[in-house]
C-alpha cells in the first residue's frame, strides 16, 4: 500500500514514533506539528477503516524499515466488528483488506510524503450537539474475539522489539461513549498498557467544536489536530525518552518540509 511505500522512503530507523489506527487517527496524528514543537520524528500509518487485522499486518511490515521506540494507537479501530468473509479475503487476497482499495497499489509515489501520512484539511463542519457525552456508565462496549486475538499478537510483536505501546482516544463527541472507554480501559489494564482518553480532558484540549471538526464531531480538521498534537506532544515529551531532532543535521529535511508547507512561517 502507498503508506508503506512512503514509509520505506524515510531513512532507515529514523522514525521514533509510529501512529496506527483508522481514520480517527489519520485525521488526528500530525507528525509535522509534533516535529516542529517537540522535535519528535513520527509517521502516521493510520488508514481508513483500519481493522485489527490491518494493524497486525502494518505492525509486522513497519519493522522492515523502522525500529520505533513507541507506537501510539488511536482506539476507534479496536471496537470495529470484523466480518469473516472479509477476513478470509484479506488473508488470501490482501488487496481487499485495504479499504483505500486498489488505488493504493496502482499509485507509486516518487518522493517522500511531507505530511508523513497525516490527512490535513481546513474543511469545517460544526458539531452542535451535547458536550456532556461522557456520562456515568458502567456498561462495556462489545469487542470482537478476532480483534482481541489480533491485538494479542500485535502486543507480542511490540514487546519482542522493545517498542512501547500507548493507546489514545482522540476527541469525538459524535460517536465516542463511556461504554467504549470502559472497554478500552479494561483491556489496557489487563495488558499493562497506558491509555489516555482525551474525551475526558476537554479543558486540556480546548477544542472548539464549531470550528475544529471537518465533519460534525467525528474527525478533527487541521486546526483541531494542531490543538490535539500540542497536548499529546507535550505528554510524549514528558513521559517517554524520545530524542529532540530539531537541531540534528540528519533531520534537516524535516525542517525544510515544514517551511515548504507553511511558506516559511514559524
Amino acid at each position: 500500500m502507498t503508506k508503506l511505500k512512503y514509509l520505506s522512503m524515510e531513512k532507515d530507523n529514523s522514525i521514533d514514533v509510529i501512529f496506527l489506527g483508522d481514520s480517527e487517527g489519520k485525521a488526528s496524528f500530525d507528525p509535522v506539528t509534533l516535529f516542529h514543537n517537540q522535535g519528535i520524528s513520527s509517521y502516521n500509518l493510520c488508514t481508513n477503516f483500519q481493522w485489527s487485522l490491518d494493524t497486525l499486518a502494518l505492525t509486522k511490515k513497519m519493522y522492515q524499515y523502522q525500529s520505533p521506540k513507541l507506537v501510539v494507537m488511536e482506539t476507534n479501530f479496536f471496537l470495529t466488528t470484523l466480518r469473516k468473509r472479509r477476513i478470509l479475503l484479506a488473508k488470501y487476497l490482501p488487496i481487499f483488506n485495504y479499504h483505500e482499495l486498489y488505488k493504493e497499489y496502482l499509485l507509486y509515489p516518487q518522493s517522500a510524503d511531507k505530511w508523513k501520512g497525516f490527512s490535513a484539511t481546513n474543511q469545517v463542519t460544526p458539531y452542535t450537539g451535547s458536550l456532556d457525552y461522557m456520562t456515568t456508565d458502567n456498561s462495556y462496549y462489545p469487542v470482537d474475539a478476532w480483534t482481541l486475538d489480533y491485538m494479542r499478537q500485535v502486543k507480542e510483536i511490540l514487546d519482542q522489539h522493545g517498542t512501547k505501546l500507548l493507546m489514545v482516544s482522540a476527541p469525538n463527541p459524535l460517536n465516542w461513549t463511556t461504554s467504549k472507554h470502559n472497554t478500552l480501559q479494561e483491556w489496557c489494564d489487563q495488558n499493562n498498557v497506558t491509555y489516555i482518553d482525551y474525551n475526558l480532558k476537554p479543558e486540556e484540549l480546548n477544542i472548539n467544536w464549531l470550528t475544529d471538526s471537518r465533519d460534525g464531531g467525528d474527525h478533527l480538521n487541521y486546526s483541531g489536530s494542531v490543538k490535539f498534537m500540542n497536548v499529546l506532544g507535550k505528554y510524549l515529551q514528558e513521559n517517554y525518552e524520545l530524542t529532540d531532532h530539531r537541531n540534528d543535521p540528519a533531520y534537516s529535511k524535516w525542517n525544510e518540509d515544514y517551511k515548504s508547507i507553511f511558506g516559511g512561517a514559524q
